[in-house]
């Protein structure tokens, strides 16, 4: 139409051949106009009568990052060049927080609007009455708020739909299945396409300064020597709701999470069952690895070993594969 936003709607509503109509909104309610919206709103008196629909009106910056590179969805190009809200050309700038530090890779370069984890700036870059276009320099000194550890891995994707556990060395790694092509990536090198990994150190004696952990350096540079980026390392103790919780909210801010730690057929492991809490997947015993274990182990299984093989039900094997493994190519 060739008319103003409203009367555009307006022309709309009274020649549809529809009683009533809806629209679909990507309405979000830390959008500045979101109100007191639900997931179904009438609209506003000043316009045209319709329903607005908003599926993801709950949803955080997190969210909505999620769902785009989980299922890889077209978006504009300007939030690969630090974008992370974008109004008109007179009131949109990028976002302070993502303008990376002397160092790395150029003063005036930016990262991808995907970078951010302090969601609260989403909309640092949008000029209000209290800023003007040029003044997008008072957080240059302050350092971007996203997590600056650099290595990556082949290995995982976490998501709720299919879970991976692969064991390595008495740790298990739990996510999804996931190939990436080997390469070496830098926090400077990370682009849109880049895997981001997360891990979860598990153990109650790391915290309680007991003994030392080495998977953190072994992981960082396994992961970065094929091209993933570890992104976060957190450290938790044996409980339940803390791993549940954190699971939760790393899936927010990762692509891939890696458990490390706590997990193994003792009568005090919590992390298997914290998994499959987060996952809201049952567990239950694996056939597939409880058969590899009765090849490797001999019959019949034990009561510990029947526990090895106890998984959240969507869980799928991933084999290790290495002249120093001794599990069979997959």
């Amino acid at each position: 139409f060739n008319t103003s936003f409203r009367d555009g709607l307006q022309v709309l509503v009274e020649t549809s051949q529809q009683k009533q109509l809806a629209f679909v909104l990507g309405t979000r309610t830390s959008d500045p106009n979101a109100n007191s919206q639900g997931q179904f709103s009438p609209s506003s008196p000043y316009m045209p009568p319709f329903m607005r629909v908003n599926p993801i009106i709950t949803w955080n910056y997190g969210n909505v990052w999620n769902f785009l590179r989980k299922y890889k969805l077209p978006y504009c190009i300007l939030y690969d060049q630090g974008y992370t809200s974008l109004g008109t050309v007179q009131d949109t700038l990028r976002c302070p927080a993502l303008l990376r530090q002397e160092g790395e890779k150029g003063s005036d370069d930016y990262w991808p609007a995907f970078m951010l984890t302090d969601w609260e700036q989403e909309r640092a870059g949008r000029v209000t009455s209290t800023t003007t276009r040029n003044d997008n320099t008072h957080m240059k000194n302050k350092p971007p708020s996203l997590l600056v550890c650099q290595y990556d891995t082949t290995t995982l994707k976490h998501q709720k739909d299919e879970t991976t556990t692969a064991t390595t060395s008495g740790t298990t790694l739990t996510s999804t299945l996931y190939s990436q092509s080997s390469s070496t990536v830098s926090m400077t090198e990370a682009g849109p396409n880049t895997t981001i990994v997360g891990l979860l150190i598990i153990g109650d004696e790391i915290l309680k300064g007991l003994c030392s952990d080495t998977n953190i350096f072994s992981a960082a540079a396994a992961l970065r020597s094929n091209g993933l980026l570890l992104s976060k390392v957190v450290v938790v103790s044996d409980e339940q709701e803390v791993i549940v919780n954190e699971i939760q909210r790393m899936e927010q801010e990762v692509d891939v999470i890696i458990t490390s730690g706590g997990v193994g057929a003792t009568h005090d492991d919590v992390t298997i069952h914290s998994v499959s809490v987060a996952l809201s997947s049952p567990l239950v015993y694996h056939e597939e690895l409880g058969e590899f274990i009765k090849k490797k182990m001999g019959l019949p299984l034990t009561s510990a070993q029947i526990k090895m093989a106890t998984l959240p039900k969507i869980s799928q094997l991933r084999y290790l594969s290495g002249p120093e493994e001794w599990v069979p190519k997959y």
